[in-house]
């Protein structure tokens, strides 16, 4: 009878997914008892913000198993100067005490080191090699090395048909700045296990050159495992995976500080970082940039990390996306998971950190996977680096966020232009990757609608610069799904959804006015950045311009009405609040050029059921009926259909701030065509008030596209005079 073996939970509480050193201890674990104990017994998950083991053994016989089993990856660096192959200091100290050991738990890595003196050999490499040469080696290196060997070389460097690629992670080819993992790693060995296979007696050690204690290792273990005890840290280096751990100019009083290491801590973090070379191995490919195309490996950006600024983003050596997952898995589905990386936009791995963020909310990352653990490889000092923690972000569905698909490719190519284009640019476009990032984070429509202000404010730059416009090509129209999805309810948004969706079929959209764009069968393309009306920089100045230019083509091409028919007219009740100032206009003028980059010819018309607002201006009342799109129907004359036209005279006079013209000219053309004002005998209408006493904000609500003009027909024809006891009629 099979007797079912017990499985413990093991909680370990020093593997953690930050710092990186503390992430990359948890998979050293799960991979050494994977592959060295028992790969479908051991299982392992994130809970709480820690590793958790799921295995046959306890807490205290894992910490056995560790000290008296474990099988050392051999981790060596014959192609580089401070691996220990090439010189007489510490490196070639360890290097050679590693060869001289005795210990049947080393023999894989002793062959790994005989193997590669061969490799140098045959290519008469005498010195540490460079450039072609150091490319020989490794080609080499990868034919010849024992299997044991080929996790941390293939962890190490991609052999791509050009030329070797490093992976960020372990530094360049095994080493960060002066550092050398290899010879690190071998360092860190002779400080926890004996390289004859003999413990030294308690209260001796290797600083006594008698080799470690075995009470020494165990406290150092249990250390970087539980975080229990206090185990006396070691002066070594550490490298760029735990940046609190670091030495550096400011570490100490003096010009380089000591870093301060747990043995046993460093030794299961690079275990754990040659978990990446199952999938280098696999893939041995580059991206569509030549980079190799690593595992959760992207390029920096700054977007979506408080500590990474724009200039950090141009020292950093790249992001890397590692996964947290809170269902049990074996050491197998862990490999399976690097293996492939997937995070994928479409059809195409992610290349980004942008990108990265939009696969994990679009669910192009593997159902394993509840959440990414970010971290930025950022240049610290001189040529080191620090893997900095940029954030974590929830795999959930955002289903949004396909729409940012639709300017991918102009996107792209601006971060491109930006590298060397006026500061305006690169700000517009780092504004919308934060905004991506934060609606990945948070699902607000406000951070969509960012994205689409950004874009705008981008296309505002590109449109002032001949040298960028022969650069980078106008933002082609979004669909109007982008509509619905970023809708804030505001009536700022309304109002300037209503004014973006003016797509007057023989003028044109409104955003001709301040974009150089001309368009032919829906392709776009820019003219000279002179050929625009407005800045849009003043919001009431702007419209009233954009509303003159109309009306004078109105009368140039012999129109009937004048040309803002649009696709979303306003109810009169936000009218009503544009006029009499209670809308905040800088919030307009810059959702108008964002709400633009739309493509209004595909929206429905959405009807508009107007609702009597009884004290609207009695001014807008009279003068709107003769600035419609449409002709007005009304029923004051039985539905007879009247083509009325505003007088270009008007907009002029009330930019100076006169109003009486203007009423009187639009009274008059009402009468004309049998529509009667209150008090016309009287010229009583002359006593009217501008809304908010503002004449030019009269102006530029004319522009507002309305359903119908019969509202306000009713409010100034003598039917409506027994009611016309309003705020500003005297």
């Amino acid at each position: 009878m099979r007797t079912v073996e017990t499985v413990n939970r093991i909680r370990l509480a020093g593997c953690r997914p930050e710092p990186l050193s503390c992430y990359l201890k948890g998979l050293g674990v799960l991979r050494i008892l994977g592959t060295q104990l028992d790969g479908t017994t051991v299982r392992a998950c994130w809970v709480s913000d820690e590793f958790c083991l799921e295995a046959p053994l306890n807490a205290e016989q894992l910490v056995d198993f560790f000290l008296d089993h474990y099988r050392p990856t051999p981790v060596i660096a014959p192609w580089n100067g401070g691996g220990g192959f090439w010189d007489q200091r510490a490196a070639g100290t360890a290097l050679r005490q590693m060869e001289q050991s005795t210990d049947p738990r080393l023999a894989a890595y002793r062959a790994a080191i005989r193997a590669a003196r061969r490799a140098a050999a045959s290519l008469g490499i005498t010195d540490a090699p460079k450039d072609d040469s150091k490319a020989r080696l490794l080609r080499v290196l990868r034919a010849t090395l024992p299997d044991e060997a080929l996790d941390w070389l293939d962890a190490v460097v991609v052999l791509t048909a050009d030329k070797p690629q490093f992976a960020p992670i372990l530094g360049t080819g095994g080493n960060d700045g002066n550092l050398d993992f290899s010879s690190n790693f071998m360092q860190r060995l002779a400080d926890v296990m004996p390289f004859d296979g003999v413990w030294a007696p308690p209260g001796r050690g290797s600083r006594r050159g008698q080799g470690p204690t075995r009470e020494q290792s165990a406290a150092w273990l249990r250390a970087a495992l539980f975080r229990e005890g206090d185990a006396k840290l070691l002066r070594a280096a550490t490298g760029q995976f735990h940046p609190g751990g670091v030495g550096g100019p400011n570490a100490t009083a003096g010009m380089e500080g000591d870093s301060m290491v747990n043995p046993w801590e460093f030794i299961l973090m690079i275990e754990g970082a040659l978990v990446l070379a199952a999938s280098v191995s696999r893939r041995m490919g580059t991206d569509a940039s030549g980079k190799a195309a690593l595992p959760f490996t992207v390029s920096a950006t700054a977007a979506g990390a408080g500590s990474l600024s724009n200039l950090d983003e141009a020292r950093a050596r790249a992001e890397i996306w590692l996964p947290l997952w809170r269902h049990p898995a074996t050491w197998g589905a862990v490999r399976q998971l690097f293996a492939e990386g997937r995070a994928e936009i479409g059809r195409r791995q992610a290349r980004s950190g942008l990108d990265f963020v939009r696969a994990v909310v679009s669910l192009g990352v593997d159902r394993m996977v509840d959440a990414f653990q970010r971290y930025g490889v950022m240049q610290w000092y001189g040529k080191s680096h620090l893997a900095v923690p940029l954030g974590r972000v929830r795999v959930e569905a955002r289903p949004l966020i396909r729409l940012v698909d639709e300017v991918e490719s102009w996107l792209n190519q601006a971060r491109t232009v930006a590298a060397d284009a006026p500061q305006g640019l690169g700000q517009a476009l780092r504004r919308a990757e934060r905004a991506v990032f934060a609606y990945a984070q948070r699902e607000e429509r406000t951070a969509l609608l960012e994205v689409l202000t950004a874009l705008a404010e981008a296309e505002m730059v590109v449109s002032r610069s001949r040298n960028l416009q022969q650069r980078l090509a106008p933002i082609p129209r979004l669909s109007i799904r982008w509509l619905e999805a970023t809708d804030d309810g505001s009536a700022e948004f309304a109002i300037a959804a209503a004014l973006a969706s003016i797509v007057d079929p023989i003028v044109g959209p409104l955003w001709h006015h301040w974009l150089p764009v001309t368009e032919t069968r829906g392709r776009l393309a820019w003219t000279d950045p002179g050929e625009r009306d407005v800045t849009l920089t003043q919001l009431l100045p702007d419209l009233a311009t954009v509303l003159q230019r109309r009306l004078m083509a109105m009368e140039q091409r012999g129109l009937p009405q004048a040309p803002i028919r649009a696709k979303w007219p306003l109810p009169l009740e936000l009218v009503d609040r544009f006029l009499e100032g209670r809308v905040d206009d800088g919030r307009i003028l810059q959702l108008l050029p964002a709400l633009s980059l739309l493509d209004w010819q595909d929206a429905p018309f959405r009807p508009v059921r107007d609702t009597p607002v009884p004290l609207l201006n009695r001014a807008y009342a009279l003068i709107k009926p003769l600035c419609m799109a449409e002709p007005l129907r009304p029923h004051q004359l039985a539905g007879q259909e009247l083509a009325l036209r505003l007088p270009m005279e008007v907009i002029a006079r009330l930019r100076t701030g006169d109003l009486e013209r203007p009423l009187d000219l639009a009274a008059r053309r009402l009468h004309a065509a049998g529509l009667t004002p209150v008090g016309f005998r009287t010229r009583r209408y002359l006593q009217l008030k501008p809304p908010g006493g503002s004449p030019l904000r009269l102006a530029a609500g004319l522009l507002l596209p309305i359903h119908s003009a019969q509202p306000l027909l009713d409010l100034v024809l003598p039917q409506a005079e027994i009611q016309a006891k309003g705020r500003d009629l005297v």
